[in-house]
């Protein structure tokens, strides 16, 4: 059964709360309500009930989960006059992608300082994709080479840029993922989708996570929400998703929304640490399994680092939940293959094309 579809010329965070909008800026990226769909197949597959958000259809130029959380920080960006986004991430870095993607079409300039995770297509195609949106890649080596570039040295240059932390998890974009939880919870109210028992998603930078945990607390809807962690524990963690969310909270009581308390020790939160496998972007068996079976029974298309290892807790988890389950599909299912394949792998800065297969 599809979602509700409207025009979305306002957030609902805004129709709740009208003394946002003047306060806080926001652009609009997601045109509409994205669906939600029972995965018939899957569920019978699996003995359960589950269900999918197409965040992967966030944008028809770009999906995912990125471009909720880029209508707040691209929007602040430009209020404050920035003529640059700064962001960092993995090679592959789908948050780089997608900062880059409207970041240029805001006709800012980006840079993303890139860090080392493990090579494949994906992640090749990514490379091809920022030098096709003109964004200056900055390769850094391992963790603190990157986090040195980013939050020190390119700051002593740069002090006019936008500085966007990697996934866009701060207390801007998480408003992003407090959103999709309104939306949800409203597209439980239209009965288009059942109260899920659990919702699932990816644990990266943990953005998401914090929105929907505050977002569900908000619209009062009671359910948990069962984060599948695929980066390091000092990236996703219980305190981690807690502290964003309440420094979202506290960003929207200061522009003058009337919300109720949000505490810290929320029960509804669970960090599933069971897929994480070797460590980030590494592949797991039971990743690829479920990679595999989303496509086969239903043409859903999602990724070994995030959405793949995410899929395989629900197929362990579902049949256990004794009622539906939600499964956000945070990956980007538009097909950009023709536009990576036009970038000669030799037009890259040196220090990245070294990456690529030799001809």
């Amino acid at each position: 059964m599809p979602g509700i579809i409207w025009n979305r010329e306002l957030p609902l965070l805004f129709k709740h709360h009208e003394s946002l909008q003047e306060s806080i800026p926001w652009t609009p990226l997601v045109e509409q309500a994205t669906p939600v769909e029972r995965l018939d197949a899957l569920s019978r597959e699996a003995g359960a009930d589950i269900w999918v958000k197409r965040d992967d259809l966030t944008s028809p130029v770009y999906g995912g989960n990125k471009v909720r959380k880029l209508e707040f920080l691209l929007a602040h960006a430009q209020r404050k006059g920035s003529k640059a986004l700064i962001t960092m991430g993995a090679l592959g870095t789908n948050h780089g992608l997608a900062t880059a993607m409207f970041g240029k079409k805001a006709g800012l300039d980006v840079v993303l300082k890139l860090t080392d995770q493990p090579v494949n297509e994906h992640v090749l195609q990514n490379l091809r994709l920022f030098a096709s949106l003109g964004a200056k890649m900055d390769y850094c080596g391992g963790a603190s080479g990157t986090v040195w570039s980013y939050y020190i040295a390119h700051r002593l240059q740069n002090a006019g840029g936008y500085y966007i932390p990697a996934g866009g998890s701060n207390s801007r974009g998480v408003l992003g993922y407090v959103e999709a939880g309104l939306e949800i919870a409203d597209q439980v109210s239209q009965g288009v989708l059942p109260r899920p028992k659990k919702v699932f998603v990816a644990a990266g930078t943990c953005g998401t996570l914090a929105g929907l945990t505050l977002g569900f607390s908000l619209a009062g809807m009671k359910t948990s929400v069962h984060g599948v962690r695929v980066t390091p524990t000092y990236m996703a963690n219980r305190n981690k998703v807690m502290g964003l969310a309440l420094r979202s909270h506290a960003l929207l009581k200061y522009h003058g929304a009337k919300i109720p308390e949000f505490r810290s020790n929320a029960g509804s939160l669970e960090i599933d640490s069971r897929q994480y496998g070797a460590g980030y972007g590494h592949e797991t068996p039971q990743g690829q399994r479920a990679v595999s079976m989303a496509w086969d029974l239903e043409g859903v298309k999602l990724d070994p680092t995030y959405t793949g290892k995410t899929f395989a807790a629900v197929l362990d988890e579902a049949p256990k939940a004794k009622g539906p389950v939600l499964f956000i599909n945070t990956f980007n299912s538009v097909d950009m293959t023709d536009q990576a394949e036009a970038v000669a792998p030799d037009s890259l800065p040196k220090p990245l094309a070294q990456f690529f297969p030799a001809a």
